[in-house]
């Protein structure tokens, strides 16, 4: 049903000044296991000293165990021990003599605390180390626990890792810890933001396999990145699952993902020879697919190790988005800090029958050796778009989606078209100015005048 106001509608325009802006181009993401990844730790504070020295440590893993307070309260003559609970302070009236002396030992502490089921809830208290809950408690100030942490990566959940410390939560064991490391390789001195998916490692390879590909209803696996920019407020534009995309369901579900984002899936290509290459990219579709394997040299082992080249590929492109913009395209640059294929992959720049361009030409990336340096050598997804025209629509295509966000659902008018279009055209031109397009801004307005106003007879 039509509602038509018989009266006056009063419009209200919003600020008109928000710039169209890219935003991050370069974030990563990654699946994979982490076996001994550090888990959740819970807050804890030792008060007193030798034999009436206790440990006080909150029930329940996690940070908010650091809002737990403690004291011990004596001094009032001729008390007996009591426990009481206020907005997660746990306060201990300490039993005291004729002189306000107290008179619980360390063992009686525990006792009181473990009777009283609103303190208990909140913390256990023990004998702290050399103690034997021997010694007389005191009084003391009101102190907090300390050094409670979350599970600093739960099973599929997105987490951004952008520090050394939180690549070392990570631990040493499953796929995870070395794809972050190959990113960190090859992204150069401005290391990239990545975002991590933990998934569990199974008691067998199917079930690792499994857990890594997830599902997109429950968002779990590889379609847990979906959830990251909710989870970290940024969305990953380049999504790879080192050591698990050399089978075709995980790079199907891969490359899914990536469209839903708006991304690329750098794949890790199977096969022994460059024929198996093929044959498996064949089966493929809008990924960046790579092929073979890379050697590193690992300091932590001391020996050359060969690495999936996803994760090194992936910290290639975030270097040169660095270096050179996110227009230019990752093929025919040095991939910084690598040794040399694992199979060797032979290149002539004008011979089309050498395996380089035999790949290339079946839309499979590789990495050559040239000029002193090892070359990533591929410009094209496995359905032969140009990986850089792949980026700068999505990338240009996210930019003008974003800022029309703000006006969904506002009024609109032909005033206000023309505003945005404006808009848009500045944004264009400003990108073909920086390189990133190679025409832009020309979108036409609606060149609409407002009807002529008639007059009317006033009944």
């Amino acid at each position: 049903m039509s509602i038509t106001l018989h009266g006056v509608e009063v419009k209200y325009l919003a600020n008109q000044t928000t710039p169209v802006t890219v935003s991050d181009t370069s974030v990563i993401g990654l699946v994979g296991t982490a076996n001994n990844v550090g888990g959740a730790l819970p807050a804890a504070a030792t008060a007193g000293s030798g034999n009436s020295a206790l440990t006080y440590t909150a029930t329940t893993s996690g940070a908010a165990g650091n809002s737990i307070r403690v004291r011990l309260i004596g001094g009032k003559p001729n008390t007996t021990l009591s426990v009481t609970v206020v907005d997660r302070l746990v306060s201990i009236t300490l039993s005291t003599d004729n002189d306000g002396a107290p008179t619980n030992k360390a063992s009686e502490i525990i006792t009181g605390i473990t009777a009283h089921n609103e303190a208990n809830a909140l913390l256990t208290v023990s004998l702290a180390s050399g103690s034997d809950g021997t010694g007389t408690v005191r009084d003391t100030a009101v102190f907090s626990l300390a050094g409670g942490r979350d599970e600093p990566y739960p099973i599929n959940t997105p987490v951004i890792i952008n520090t050394s410390a939180a690549a070392a939560a990570l631990g040493n064991i499953g796929t995870l810890p070395a794809a972050v490391g190959d990113v960190w390789r090859t992204s150069g001195l401005n290391a990239a933001t990545v975002i991590v998916v933990r998934v569990d490692a199974g008691e067998d390879d199917a079930t690792t396999l499994a857990n890594v590909i997830g599902d997109k209803v429950t968002r779990t696996g590889i379609y847990s990145l979906l959830d990251a920019s909710s989870e970290t407020g940024k969305t990953p534009a380049i999504i790879a699952a080192t050591g698990h995309t050399d089978n075709l369901a995980a790079a199907f579900a891969l490359q899914s993902t990536a469209e839903d984002l708006g991304g690329v899936a750098i794949v890790d290509v199977s096969g022994a020879t460059f024929n198996d290459a093929i044959g498996y990219g064949s089966r493929l579709g809008s990924c960046y697919a790579v092929w073979p394997s890379i050697n590193v040299y690992d300091a932590n082992a001391g020996e050359v190790v060969a690495r999936p080249p996803s994760a090194l590929v992936a910290g290639h492109i975030a270097r040169v988005d660095g270096d050179e913009g996110w227009h230019n395209s990752p093929s025919n640059r040095p991939i910084s800090d690598v040794l040399s294929a694992t199979t060797p992959v032979d290149f002539e720049i004008n011979n089309p029958n050498s395996t380089a361009n035999i790949l290339n030409q079946e839309y499979i990336t590789t990495v050559v050796r040239r000029d002193g340096g090892v070359y990533l050598w591929g410009n094209r997804l496995v359905n032969g778009t140009l990986i850089t025209h792949r980026r700068v629509e999505r990338i240009i295509g996210k930019a003008l989606g974003e800022y029309v966000a703000d006006w969904i659902d506002r009024n609109v008018d032909i005033p206000f078209i023309d505003f945005v279009l404006t808009r848009f055209n500045n944004f264009l031109r400003d990108q073909t100015v920086r390189g990133n397009l190679t025409g832009g801004g020309k979108l036409p307005l609606t060149r609409l005048k407002t009807p002529p106003t008639r007059s009317r007879r006033i009944e």
